[in-house]
């Protein structure tokens, strides 16, 4: 019996490794799998020198893992974290601005770019265009010798006509009777010292008429054509001759903006990719803002012109309240043509709310605008008396301004 029962023992025993031996190595490569899973590794490579079951059941785990399962030895790409894609995303993110083409970056990147590079040409093209209207050589104080010249440079012709309607009016040779106006006889002809007061005084010369003419007749009359003439070939006031120098300027970023979306157009479309609408309003809104850069009203020199005879002529106005009506002409025509109707005193000139009531209430924060501009100018007017009487004494604002 005891052989017998031995040689059962031994039976038993081989019976109990191999599924000892399998259960052994599963835990193994079990736990081989959670440590790369923790890890955060990618895959996982095969002990070198492994041979027998362990390696045939890491095979059969790598490839079941793999999508084929028992395909026997292979990569054993266990486990693929989320952190990867993250990785990749950034790789890619990378390669969009990779590389010193420009036109090579992909969309977002490029509209970036672009949006800088049209802000830097606008802002080249509109300090170009200051700079060259800045050296005007006709931009001068001595144009205040006209004081027409200076009201139609500042409002037009309606505001040339307007002042010289007033002026005419207190040196007696137009009578105004509320809004109407009539030429006091055919000799003030004679006494007037502009060709704008001569036109003036025969539009109601021998009959009575409504102030409100001036407006319909403003820009017909002779003076004020040839006031609009001078200014424009001066390029003081926009017109053929200042539009062309502006164009070969704004003609050279026009191209240069266009050309740029072009050639990304181009390359785009070439790798089939169609999304070109932020492309093309960017473009859109850049030519639109040279265009008004180009067809801007008023010349940067005859703001520098106007802001400088504010400032010259501030004790000007701010001693207006001085003024008298009949004996100071001179003062009150330069001091309506330099900072408008509403600097005027109403206690003194009464008359000229009747004949514009709509234009002097308009006219107001124009005289409040420009005496706030020209207090600082106000205390630098001691210094300024001489250049008064040296530039514009022959209009008889230059006594005033120093007296």
């Amino acid at each position: 019996m005891e052989p017998q029962r031995r040689a059962a023992g031994r039976r038993h025993r081989r019976r109990g490794r191999p599924v000892a031996l399998v259960r052994g190595v599963a835990g193994a490569a079990g736990g081989q799998v959670r440590a790369v899973r923790q890890a955060g590794a990618r895959s996982v490579c095969r002990p070198a020198g492994r041979t027998g079951p362990a390696r045939s059941l890491a095979s059969h785990v790598g490839g079941a893992r793999n999508g084929a399962p028992g395909a026997g030895p292979g990569p054993a790409c266990l486990h693929k974290p989320d952190g990867d894609y993250r990785t990749l995303a950034r790789a890619r993110g990378a390669d969009a601005v990779n590389g010193p083409n420009p036109f090579d970056w992909s969309g977002p990147w490029f509209l970036l770019a672009y949006l800088v590079f049209g802000v830097l040409v606008l802002y080249l093209a509109r300090e170009l265009l200051i700079r060259q209207e800045l050296r005007n050589p006709h931009a001068q104080l001595s144009l205040a010798d006209d004081p027409y010249r200076i009201a139609f440079l500042r409002g037009g012709a309606l505001e040339a006509v307007k002042i010289a309607a007033i002026v005419l009016v207190d040196r007696g040779l137009l009578r105004a009777d509320g809004p109407l106006l009539e030429t006091a006889s055919a000799d003030s002809l004679r006494f007037a010292s502009h060709d704008i007061e001569r036109d003036v005084l025969r539009l109601y010369l021998g009959r009575q008429g409504h102030s409100k003419e001036l407006a319909v007749q403003a820009e017909m009359l002779p003076s004020c054509r040839a006031y609009l003439e001078t200014l424009t070939q001066q390029e003081l006031l926009v017109g053929p001759p200042l539009l062309r120098r502006r164009e070969r300027i704004t003609w050279t970023a026009h191209w240069l903006l266009l050309t740029v979306a072009a050639v990304k157009a181009v390359i785009a479309i070439s790798r089939q990719h169609y999304n070109l609408l932020f492309l093309a309003l960017l473009l859109a809104v850049f030519l639109l803002m040279l265009r008004g850069l180009r067809n801007r009203r008023s010349s940067w020199s005859a703001q520098r012109l106007l802001t400088d005879l504010r400032m010259l002529f501030g004790r000007l106005n701010m001693r207006s309240s001085r003024l008298q009506a009949g004996s100071n002409s001179a003062d009150m025509a330069l001091l309506a043509a330099i900072f408008g109707l509403g600097a005027l005193p109403p206690s003194v000139y009464a008359y000229v709310a009747q004949l514009y009531p709509v234009a002097r209430h308009n006219t107001g924060s124009d005289s409040s605008s420009g005496s706030t501009g020209d207090s600082g100018g106000g205390s630098s007017g001691d210094g300024g008396g001489s250049s008064c009487g040296s530039g514009c004494g022959g209009c008889g604002g230059g006594g005033g301004c120093g007296s």
